[in-house]
């Protein structure tokens, strides 16, 4: 009926009827699809929130996850830099923790840049949330713990060793912890992760030109060590 109503029309009013019609069809899936995925990553965060407040030693391990334990990032650079090694893996080592630490400075750029333009109200803010740290109402995207934990994994890649993928763990438990403690949404740690991701990537294919630039700073500092 809507066809032969259109077809009745004049020529350009029935293009104009037709693609106004596919206009709001198209309008209407991707709003549904918007609401699917907004449902998906809200059904996440009570599966994973959920789980709080049912064990007081899990609720430790999780509140230690998600506020503290980003802190043994710190702890990783710093014995890449002053663990004794042999003159050539520890010159190789401070380049990439060099690397390491202008990406990091990149991706929390980067992140605080978004939250700013794209403010999203954290879980414990817009639902009946009780969160289990103290946080501020700031935005929630994307998440900075989870991309300072994957930036470093990725930009230190190379030299963790076998212990990368104990520190690919630790980082994914940031990401879920943030959840489980009720202030991020599983849509910002995914987020976090892939920004710090990139920046870390990023860290490497440019690390040829980072080490002509670091170089000669880093050379000084091992001869007045060495003085």
């Amino acid at each position: 009926a809507v066809i032969r109503r259109v077809l009745a029309t004049s020529p350009p009013q029935a293009v104009g009827t037709l693609g106004a019609g596919t206009f709001n069809r198209r309008h209407i899936a991707e709003s549904q699809e918007g609401r699917t995925l907004a449902n998906l990553d809200w059904n996440l965060f009570l599966a994973i929130n959920h789980l709080a407040g049912q064990s007081i030693w899990l609720d430790r391990v999780g509140i230690f996850l998600a506020a503290d334990a980003f802190a043994l990032f710190a702890v990783l650079l710093l014995a890449l830099w002053f663990l004794p090694a042999t003159t050539e893996w520890r010159r190789t080592r401070e380049r990439y923790v060099v690397n390491a630490v202008v990406a990091l400075a990149g991706a929390l750029l980067t992140a605080h840049l978004i939250s700013l333009l794209f403010y999203r109200a954290r879980p414990f803010v817009a639902h009946a949330v009780t969160p289990l740290i103290s946080h501020a109402t700031d935005s929630s995207f994307p998440s900075d713990h989870t991309a300072f934990a994957f930036v470093l994994i990725v930009a230190l890649w190379h030299v963790l060793g076998r212990t990368r993928w104990l520190w690919l763990a630790l980082a994914i438990a940031i990401g879920l912890a943030r959840v489980f403690v009720g202030v991020h949404y599983p849509s910002d740690v995914l987020a976090g992760a892939a920004l710090g991701a990139v920046w870390g990537a990023l860290a490497l294919a440019v690390a040829p030109w980072l080490e002509r630039v670091s170089s000669p700073v880093l050379e000084r500092m091992a001869r007045w060590r060495l003085a």
